[in-house]
């Protein structure tokens, strides 16, 4: 492994700010397939995939399996999880090896198999989670364990040693596997800043998505829609009742949910994506609640039923609205493509078969409910294929504005950016495309001799201009693969002779 590899870098320069392994990954796919947008977002399908399939698993060692397809259904098609499954995502990485975690721990619980090796998956998840995004992965499964340790009188078997020591040397290797190379191959400045600032540091203070205590309570029901009903409904329902019979798996789920969304709302740094861990907690949650609501029947069921009509309404408008774009240009330019339109129409379906079969096989018709959780099952497999062929909106894509600009720019030219991330647009080119602290630093390297293109999120433009007057010869080019509706605006930087650079 060549120093080019163990250490990642972004315009030419060292990247401290994530962990090296999943770009090791990455980096491993491109060289197998070359060098494609499709080959880096390979780790994330897998693990998306992971996902879904270690859901299942894990409603199977709670003993809840009639919870696991509805669940499953939810988890691929809430906005937030569909959205990451389809990017390249550590979170996606990170929340795949939570759930590897919590199976071990779950498979310990329950007896089954060697405790080494479910010492092994459990703290080995969580060296592995860690690698991929950051300590956050220890929090999310620690406190399910614990918890659920706790809650069922049987947290001593969290340190048994046989479970623990072969778990403890699990996580010893696969960490140090990385750090020890990383460590020795850069300076004080970069362990400072991917050791200590990059996770530590966010928890005391916050130099970028700074958000208030309570950001989680509206922005979590938003990025779980369309389900977000269901949940509430669920939950609300798991909490009055208590049921004894599945005790053990709601307080697994709580210990899974509860705990981080109240640390993560504590943490200063707040984004959507840190609660992608929790989703498939939050997916059983619903789906185990609405199986408890309909066993009660008689007025539960009705208003199950009320709730489920809702979301399905919104699902159908939802899929009406993509359907007219085929035929309406006014909607179809606003750049919604098929691969969505294809997972919409998979989701309503899938979301009428299953919630149907559930309905149906507590009134006592199991003949029909097979035959729509067959539906059900073939929805979600539909689903699963969208994301792995993502719906991407090519005029909002990083790919199209940045060959673009590579074509006119000398290499390693420096792109000021506004509101957006230079991430993937580095990928695509040679050019040095850099993320702006400020709105002020923005209007700084306008006025800079050596740039000649600024790329900027649209909203964050609108309201720069109207707060200060952009520099004299800035002007927005009218591409036809970028503009104001599509969300990023390109602006080109005529100097004049008396600023020392020709236009």
């Amino acid at each position: 492994m060549s120093s080019e590899w163990l250490v990642p870098k972004l315009n030419g320069e060292i990247y401290p700010d994530k962990p090296p392994p999943p770009f090791w990954l990455m980096g491993g796919f491109m060289k197998l397939f070359g060098t494609h947008e499709w080959a880096a977002r390979v780790p994330t399908v897998i693990a998306a995939a992971s996902i879904l399939a270690l859901t299942v698993i894990i409603a199977d060692l709670l003993a809840i399996p009639s919870a696991a397809l509805l669940a499953v259904l939810i988890l691929a098609s809430s906005f937030r999880s569909w959205w990451l499954f389809q990017r390249v995502s550590l979170d996606v990485l990170m929340t795949a090896f939570v759930c590897v975690s919590i199976v071990g721990w779950l498979r310990h619980w329950r007896g089954r198999g060697s405790a080494a090796v479910n010492g092994v998956l459990f703290l080995g998840g969580m060296a592995a989670g860690v690698s991929m995004k950051g300590p956050l992965a220890i929090v999310v499964a620690l406190a399910a364990a614990v918890g659920h340790g706790l809650s069922m009188g049987m947290a001593r078997k969290l340190v048994e040693r046989r479970f623990l020591l072969p778990g403890l040397l699990a996580f010893a290797v696969i960490i140090a596997a990385w750090v020890v190379p990383l460590w020795l191959a850069t300076d004080a400045a970069y362990h400072d800043e991917l050791f200590f600032k990059q996770s530590a540091g966010r928890i005391a203070s916050a130099w970028n998505h700074e958000a208030p205590f309570w950001y989680y309570l509206y922005d979590f029901p938003v990025e779980f829609m369309p389900w977000t009903p269901l949940l509430a409904l669920g939950m609300f329902a798991l909490i009055k009742f208590r049921p004894k019979a599945t005790q053990s798996s709601w307080t697994l789920l709580f210990s899974w949910t509860v705990p981080t969304f109240l640390f993560l709302s504590v943490v200063q740094s707040k984004r959507g994506n840190y609660l992608l861990p929790l989703y498939p907690a939050f997916a059983l949650l619903a789906s185990l609640g609405l199986h408890e609501l309909l066993a009660l029947g008689g007025a539960w069921t009705r208003r199950v039923r009320v709730v489920a009509w809702i979301g399905l309404s919104f699902l159908g408008l939802a899929t009406l609205a993509v359907a007219a774009s085929a035929f309406i240009p006014a909607v179809k330019d606003q750049g919604i493509n098929v691969p969505i339109g294809a997972a919409l129409v998979a989701l309503f379906v899938g979301a009428v078969f299953v919630l149907r079969g559930r309905v149906h096989l507590q009134e006592g018709r199991p003949d029909s409910a097979i035959r729509e959780q067959g539906f059900g099952v073939v929805a979600v497999l539909v689903l699963a294929a969208v994301f792995v062929l993502p719906a991407v909106d090519a005029a909002k894509s990083g790919r199209v504005i940045a060959e673009r600009l590579r074509d006119q720019l000398p290499s390693g030219s420096y792109v000021p950016m506004l509101g957006l991330r230079a991430d993937e647009y580095c990928f695509y080119s040679n050019l040095a495309f850099r993320e702006v602290e400020s709105k002020d630093d923005f209007i700084a390297a306008l006025r800079r001799a050596d740039v000649r293109y600024a790329l900027a999120d649209t909203k964050d433009l609108a309201k720069l201009r109207k707060k200060v007057a952009l520099p004299e010869g800035v002007v927005e080019c009218t591409w036809e693969t970028t503009g104001s509706r599509r969300g990023v605006s390109v602006l080109e930087v005529n100097h004049r002779p008396a600023d020392g650079a020709g236009g």
